[in-house]
């Protein structure tokens, strides 16, 4: 007497992308490399690795995508190309024996431009995707750093001492300035700006820089950004946009280098 063997049929999980892989670290509950579904989100994502830890601080989250960070890099190449040929024209070299900046100075700023990578950080809201008002569909390679709480304010730019100062409420932007030893000479101190933990620049209306009322500007991990002044140079307005991206992406570099 022959007895008949069950017969199973294993399905493959619906939308499973085996090659599609996405990273969390930090303040996360069981940090690591995930696979992911077609179609899976972030707060999905987050949620399968147990949430976030009591000592997270979600609003300095760095979010970064690989397709970003292949176009970010090319801008990078391209603006430091274009402030190559902008020193090499005559019109340019005209323009710096007029101003108070020296051709170091220039060369200089070009050769650090070279030097940064992009990081392809997207700047996110993670407490709105955690809370469920907004999410991000992920894509392969995606990496999500969530810090540990800071407190924490940075001072970068045309200071003459860039240094980090611990959270204080009652301190005002000036008192972070003046405890980084004030403004030099060549600041501008109308463009000042603030890049938020979460990578977002704000940038406060009708130079209400130094008022009275900032508790709802500036949170631990903020950094205040002082710009150099490019009104000495007549013909590169390239010079704003270079420093901003240096500030922007060293900070994105910084945060995901502690990794």
């Amino acid at each position: 007497q022959t007895c008949a063997l069950p017969i199973f049929n294993i399905y493959p999980i619906p939308n499973w992308q085996k090659e599609s892989k996405v990273s969390l670290y930090g303040e996360v509950k069981f940090p690591g490399e995930y696979d992911i579904r077609k179609g899976e989100s972030l707060r999905e994502l987050i949620e399968r690795a147990g949430g976030l830890t009591e000592y997270s601080y979600s609003k300095g989250a760095v979010f970064t995508r690989e397709k970003l960070r292949f176009q970010q890099q090319q801008q990078l190449n391209k603006l430091s190309e274009d402030l190559r040929r902008d020193i090499a024209s005559k019109s340019f070299n005209n323009s710096v024996t007029d101003s108070t900046l020296s051709y170091q100075d220039m060369t200089n700023l070009i050769n650090d431009l070279a030097k940064v990578k992009a990081v392809g950080r997207l700047v996110i809201d993670l407490p709105s995707v955690i809370d469920g008002n907004i999410d991000i569909p992920l894509e392969n390679n995606d990496m999500l750093y969530i810090p540990s709480k800071q407190n924490s304010i940075n001072v970068v730019g045309e200071v003459n001492f860039s240094s980090s100062h611990l959270f204080d409420a009652s301190l005002s932007f000036e008192d972070y300035i003046v405890r980084s030893g004030g403004l030099k000479q060549r600041a501008d101190e109308d463009r000042i700006y603030i890049i938020k933990a979460s990578g977002l620049v704000n940038i406060p209306k009708n130079n209400s820089w130094f008022s009275a009322n900032r508790t709802d500007v500036l949170e631990p991990g903020d950094t205040i950004v002082v710009p150099l002044n490019t009104e000495h140079v007549d013909n590169l307005t390239l010079w704003s946009t270079a420093t901003q991206i240096l500030y922007q992406m060293g900070i994105a570099v910084a945060a995901v280098g502690s990794l």
